[in-house]
């Protein structure tokens, strides 16, 4: 199955849940994602509406109010629910309680007539790692089953699901290590079920030295055994900052949309970390949103062929020189700056046919830049500026790029570069406007 031209964006949120495992302040910015004024951070790309993910748990515990307006806001907005779950039943011998990717059965349909009543629809069941947790998994409750075996409980779980929402599409996470059952696992979901998976999310590692052979390994198992292929974008788990987590995410999600061989169908924007701490705004850097806007706007320039391949050399992403003013760049509100010192340094050997973007965001300001011969300038006037072009065409648009004020106070221009293989460099200059001009 070949990759498509117009990947899909989901955004897994983590909720506010009493005795969650993850302790994370972001939480409590979850109601935020969901009012009118927030700006989505979930883009429809393509025509095709994106997909928000929410677990199983903050179904079942959250109020009528809580889950209404979640139900409410996808809806209004033309998206699609996800909800992740364990699938595999517990069994009477106690196998399964307490253990990731299990289920008590009457929970699934508990969580779907709720949904049904206040107006919702699950468009995906997301399976929490039933392969990994049901049949490799050596804790004390998992049930190692046959594959077999385990499609068949999968099964029933699923049925449950189907009888209240009967055109659910049903897919899967697994990790790494499941890569060698794949193709047996999917053959026997189909056979248990008669309908087959919908996608396999590969749950990897970002700083693993052998991320990408063992991506590509994965992509080519799922492909392989007929299924859709997608990707978790997460950071790591020693990670120590939001911006830690940040860059880890995006490189994670630029390396694999820059290599042919892996280009996933979907990306999914989620955390199982400490980090990181915010969930918006989609504008700065370190917030869950702003993995998902730089997604958006840089897969699709891999997918349509726009960036690819080996520029010849090193390229690297050079910034002004923030000590020669505290905040980078001062502004005054209502006024105009330029943003000097941006641009792209290479090495020799550097193709002068090689492709290059730029994404710089930022939270309260309109960021410009001038078009260069054969290069493009998107989102002038707007927080989000997207520059593309050759080494030669990107220097001459970042040496253009402005910054209006259009309020007092700080901000942060965040700016990511990146290229053929992937992700280059990333920076941040800091911004305060003053009332009046100083000078």
């Amino acid at each position: 199955m070949a990759s498509i031209i117009n990947p899909t964006f989901w955004f897994a949120a983590p909720a506010p849940i009493v005795g969650s495992v993850i302790d994370n302040p972001a939480t409590q910015q979850f109601d935020s994602l969901f009012t009118p004024s927030v700006t989505s951070p979930w883009p429809t790309i393509g025509g095709e509406p994106s997909v928000v993910m929410i677990s199983i748990t903050f179904v079942l515990r959250s109020s009528a109010a809580e889950l209404q307006q979640v139900i409410s806001y996808i809806n209004s907005h033309g998206l699609q629910l996800s909800m992740s779950t364990g699938m595999v039943p517990y069994q009477p011998n106690g196998v399964g309680i307490a253990t990731e990717g299990y289920i008590d059965q009457r929970e699934l349909t508990s969580a779907a007539l709720k949904i049904q009543s206040l107006g919702g629809r699950i468009d995906y069941l997301d399976m929490d790692e039933p392969l990994y947790y049901g049949h490799e998994s050596n804790a004390p409750r998992a049930a190692q089953e046959s594959i077999t075996t385990l499609a068949q409980q999968v099964a029933a779980s699923v049925a449950l699901i189907k009888a209240v929402f009967p055109h659910v599409q049903v897919g899967d996470n697994e990790p790494q290590s499941s890569v060698g059952n794949i193709a047996q696992w999917a053959a026997a979901f189909k056979q248990a079920t008669g309908t087959p998976l919908a996608y396999i999310h590969a749950d990897v590692i970002a700083t693993d030295p052998n991320f990408t052979a063992n991506l590509e390994a994965y992509a080519q198992a799922v492909r392989g055994a007929g299924v859709s292929f997608g990707l978790l974008v997460d950071g790591t788990g020693q990670d120590q900052s939001d911006a830690a987590w940040t860059t880890n995410a995006i490189r994670m999600m630029a390396a694999a949309a820059a290599n042919p061989l892996i280009s996933p169908d979907r990306y999914v924007t989620i955390s199982w970390n400490a980090y990181p701490r915010q969930l918006l705004p989609g504008g700065l850097t370190g917030t869950l949103a702003h993995v998902a806007v730089e997604a958006s706007i840089v897969v699709p320039l891999y997918a349509s062929g726009l960036l690819g391949g080996d520029p010849g050399g090193t390229v690297r992403l050079a910034g002004p020189d923030t000590n020669a003013l505290p905040f980078g760049v001062n502004a005054v509100a209502g006024g105009t700056v330029a943003v000097a010192g941006l641009g792209l340094t290479a090495t020799a050997g550097v193709s002068s046919s090689a492709q290059f973007a730029v994404v710089l965001t930022d939270v309260s300001g309109a960021l410009s830049a001038q078009v260069s011969d054969h290069g493009t300038v998107v989102g002038a006037g707007t927080g989000v500026l997207t520059l593309t072009g050759t080494l030669a065409a990107i220097n001459a648009e970042l040496a253009s790029v402005a910054y209006a004020a259009t309020s007092t106070g700080t901000d942060t221009i965040d700016v990511t570069a990146y290229g053929g293989q992937g992700w280059i460099g990333n920076i941040q200059v800091k911004v305060v406007a003053a009332a009046t001009s100083s000078g």
